[in-house]
């Protein structure tokens, strides 16, 4: 995705990891998932956890031999729940999964070490809450080393026009079902501005590039010059 990420992971240490199914910490350093189970720790104000990004990436160390079963089903996965507040103290949720697998990581068939590293997209957005979990449906044990999730250094659409200042006309506007697409002078690609709504059904603001959501704010007033 070509991000930039802070150095500091967000994630606590194995040994505070807290969310444990049929798991098992070991020597306070390392997490044993036998079949069937899980691991996993929530976010909080720690490094910055909960802070808006627009990308996250998650690399993890595990022990265990990956068949190749694993490259069609999600025998070991992780997967990323989170919840951000959209307005008038609605939530929205994101979720991520991803397969760990050979065709994924980059695996050490002679020492069963497996390095895999994963980027995803986020609402650019501050988190209420986020749980991270390694889950173990193989029929071996895994042995967790290390986990950690990284924040992306963000710089938005107004920081890069101001520090250039450059002055950008609109030329073209398309309108869709669901957003629109806005084409600016000079430039082929356009802004993608897709409409959001709350759990009620309401429209609540935008999001933009699938990068980044803007809070919709209702005036009633007439929109003056």
């Amino acid at each position: 995705m070509g991000a930039e990420y802070y150095n500091k992971s967000v994630l606590y240490g194995l040994y505070r990891w807290n969310i444990l199914e049929n798991a098992e910490i070991v020597n306070n350093s390392s997490i044993i998932i036998h079949p069937g189970g899980y691991a996993g720790v929530q976010l909080d104000t720690f490094a910055s956890g909960l802070k808006q990004s627009n990308f996250r990436k998650v690399s993890i160390e595990i022990n265990g031999d990956l068949s190749e079963d694993n490259n069609y089903s999600n025998l070991i996965s992780c997967e990323f729940n989170s919840s951000y507040s959209v307005s008038n103290e609605s939530l929205s949720y994101a979720y991520r999964s991803t397969s760990i697998n050979k065709l994924t990581s980059d695996y050490d068939s002679v020492n069963h070490k497996i390095n895999y590293s994963y980027e995803f997209g986020m609402p650019s957005r501050d988190l209420v809450g986020g749980v991270i979990r390694i889950i173990n449906n193989s029929d071996a044990d895994i042995e967790v080393t290390q986990c950690y999730m990284y924040r992306s250094i963000d710089i938005n659409e107004s920081q890069v026009l101001g520090s250039i200042g450059l002055g950008v006309s609109i030329t073209e506007l398309k309108a869709y079902l669901d957003g629109c697409e806005v084409y600016f002078d000079g430039q082929e690609d356009p802004l993608k501005l897709w409409w959001h709504q709350d759990g009620q059904g309401n429209f609540d603001g935008v999001n933009v590039n699938n990068s980044r959501f803007v809070d919709f704010t209702k005036i009633n007033s007439i929109l003056t010059d």
